[in-house]
C-alpha cells in the first residue's frame, strides 16, 4: 500500500506536470512517480515498524498526515530529477547522500518525533514489540 497519490505530488509540483497532472509524456512520467511513492512508503512503513507500530497505518484519522508526509518527500525527488529542489544543493550533492537515505533518514526523525501523537491518535502498536533498546544471546 502507498501513502498518497500521483496527483498528490503532481498537485505539489505542477511545474512539472500538463495541464496540472504526470502523464506517460512528462517528466517525470506517472509510471515512474508511482514507484517512487511506492518506495517512500516503503521507508515510511519500515520506521513504523521499527517503532512498533502496525503497517500499514490505515486509520482515517491519520492517514491525511502520512499521505502528505509522503507526497513531499516525494515531489522533493521529483525536484532532484530536474537537478533543482533541496536534495539538489551544493551541500547536498558535495556530501554524496543520495536523495532516498536522506529521505529514509528524514522519516525515521519524523516517525520517532511523532510516535506518542500516533498512538494517542489510534495507531496500532504491535503488542510483542518490546523496543530497539532488547539484546538477546545465547550462553555457551
Amino acid at each position: 500500500m502507498s501513502y498518497g497519490s500521483v496527483q498528490g505530488v503532481a498537485d505539489l509540483s505542477t511545474m512539472y506536470t500538463t495541464n496540472g497532472s504526470f502523464s506517460a509524456s512528462t517528466k517525470p512520467t506517472t509510471t515512474v512517480v508511482s514507484g517512487w511513492l511506492d518506495s517512500v512508503s516503503s521507508m515510511l512503513d519500515s520506521a513504523l515498524a521499527d517503532e512498533g507500530f502496525v503497517t500499514p497505518i490505515t486509520d482515517t484519522d491519520i492517514t491525511p498526515t502520512l499521505d502528505l508526509l509522503v507526497e513531499g518527500i516525494t515531489k522533493d525527488i521529483v525536484d532532484y530529477s530536474h537537478r533543482a529542489g533541496r536534495y539538489f544543493t551544493k551541500q547536498a550533492l558535495d556530501a554524496g547522500i543520495s536523495p532516498f537515505i536522506a529521505a529514509n533518514k528524514e522519516l525515521r526523525e519524523w516517525v520517532k518525533d511523532n510516535s506518542i501523537g500516533l498512538e494517542a491518535q489510534g495507531a496500532a502498536k504491535n503488542p510483542d514489540f518490546s523496543g530497539r533498546n532488547t539484546a538477546s544471546f545465547v550462553v555457551i
